[in-house]
């Protein structure tokens, strides 16, 4: 008999797939299983043997991530040279290696879920909620799983768009056909693209690694202002070095929870106005990320500020 969504799985599986700017609506979504198979620790499977847990997917978007990041990567810091046949690059294999370790590791997928609080649809096995909800490796596991999960799921349009002939996973599931391999390959890469790019930020990540890097003694920014860059925005503003920095509510709205979602501005005087890259449940969180926008902006006009 095949396993049922039940309306609570409906709404969990609905609501990632919004988080992640995957889908708008549930139409969007074209197998939701795999979506909440992403969700799903193996101790949640230990304990209930119909559902089937996240570790294939996890792999697979890892391999969806690294792709991504070593195309982003090399689009940003190299290409053909203009007067020679050559593919040239800003930096060596090393660099390159470093910087796409500190995207694609655990521990920073797991800042990225929290931020987005995707650890609270993490199904889990009994007792093992606290300790498997706070751990880097749990939650680095199920970025990379519902990255998996987008990548399959987007495999039915891009198919569809190929016109390719054969039937899709959803399809093959409750007709009991095994889907051939070929099946999971094809993804539609600029739908992907929008979830990674989304979720990892890394365009501001890349600009915050630069920044890092012209850091030495003197800089009035340290490392640790990147973690607080209302607080580092203050810093510059009490040295005389900036105007002060300017907060506002763009918007202010309810979701289907009636919990409040903030999205607003930060305009610091000869800087251009900068909002945050979405909503957020707190107004100091949108602020925040704001914030960080504004001062990318001033650090890359004036590395090792």
């Amino acid at each position: 008999m095949a396993y049922v969504l039940s309306d609570e799985e409906k709404s969990d599986v609905l609501d990632v797939a919004q988080i992640l700017g995957y889908a708008k609506k549930w139409e969007d979504i074209h197998n939701p299983y795999l979506f909440l198979q992403a969700l799903t620790q193996r101790s949640y499977t230990n304990e209930h043997h119909d559902a089937e847990n996240n570790e294939i997917l996890a792999f697979y978007g890892d391999r969806v991530l690294e792709w991504y990041v070593t195309r982003m990567l090399l689009n940003r810091f190299s290409g053909e040279g203009e007067e020679t046949p050559w593919f040239l690059s800003d930096f060596d294999e090393d660099k390159y290696t470093n910087l796409k370790s500190k995207l694609v590791c655990r521990s920073n997928l797991a800042k990225i879920a929290r931020y987005y609080d995707l650890g609270d649809y993490l199904r889990v096995g009994r007792g093992s909620k606290e300790s498997e909800t706070n751990s880097d490796n749990v939650l680095g596991e199920l970025v990379e799983a519902l990255i998996g999960a987008c990548a399959l799921d987007s495999s039915h349009d891009y198919e569809k768009k190929m016109n390719y002939p054969f039937t899709t996973l959803f399809d093959q599931y409750h007709s009991n056909e095994n889907p051939p391999l070929s099946n999971l390959m094809p993804i539609d890469s600029n739908r992907i693209d929008d979830v990674i790019g989304r979720m990892l930020d890394s365009e501001r990540f890349l600009d915050e690694a630069e920044n890092k890097e012209y850091i030495h003694k003197d800089s009035i920014i340290k490392e640790q202002d990147f973690e607080n860059p209302k607080g580092a925005l203050n810093k510059l503003f009490t040295k005389g070095i900036i105007s002060e920095p300017v907060y506002e509510i763009i918007d202010q709205s309810e979701d289907d929870d009636n919990r409040e979602l903030w999205k607003c501005s930060c305009t610091v005087e000869g800087f251009e106005t900068q909002e945050c890259k979405g909503y957020f449940y707190k107004k100091s969180y949108a602020e925040s990320d704001a914030a960080k926008k504004v001062l990318m902006e001033i650090l890359n006009e004036n590395p090792g500020l």
